[in-house]
């Protein structure tokens, strides 16, 4: 039997909320114009508190539009994010970054670019599970040929020809 007996009991928040970023278009056709990257939440918080998530974007094999011919325009900036939506349990987009792609003319390979993210000061709870995605451009461009010269034996021997 017991009586009069107490218990303290210590609640531990141990919330979490994961910001990720993704392609919306990890694929992306060189003369789509653009590519969409989205910064999107899981998990649950509790904090109030609104925090900024920086991103850019970085080159691969695909090289910003700088003074010469490029392939994407970069991109830098940040998100607010408030506390009111940082306590939903699911947030699939709470921000998309439109990457504006150059469409060069160019017969080139396939090239890609990243874009990253970061949180600096981040509430309790609030982490970032993927930092980074990467889109790859599609090149649609055609190659074409010129003949410019011909010198070509009418007898069957053989000729040249040049071409650019």
């Amino acid at each position: 039997v017991i009586q009069n007996a107490a218990a303290t009991v210590s609640i531990t928040d141990n919330d979490a909320l994961a910001l990720s970023l993704v392609a919306s278009t990890p694929d992306s056709a060189e003369s789509a114009g653009s590519a969409t990257f989205k910064l999107s939440a899981s998990g649950v918080t509790s904090t109030e508190q609104s925090f900024q998530v920086a991103f850019q974007t970085s080159d691969g094999s695909a090289l910003q539009v700088g003074s010469g011919q490029g392939d994407y325009e970069a991109r830098s900036g940040s998100v607010a994010v408030t506390g009111s939506a940082t306590s939903r349990v699911s947030v699939n987009n709470l921000a998309a970054i439109l990457v504006t792609l150059n469409d060069d003319q160019v017969n080139e390979d396939d090239e890609s670019f990243s874009a990253s993210i970061s949180v600096a000061n981040a509430p309790a709870g609030v982490s970032v599970q993927t930092s980074s995605a990467s889109v790859r451009i599609l090149d649609d461009d055609a190659l074409s040929l010129t003949l410019q010269s011909s010198a070509l034996r009418e007898d069957g021997g053989t000729g040249a020809a040049g071409c650019r």
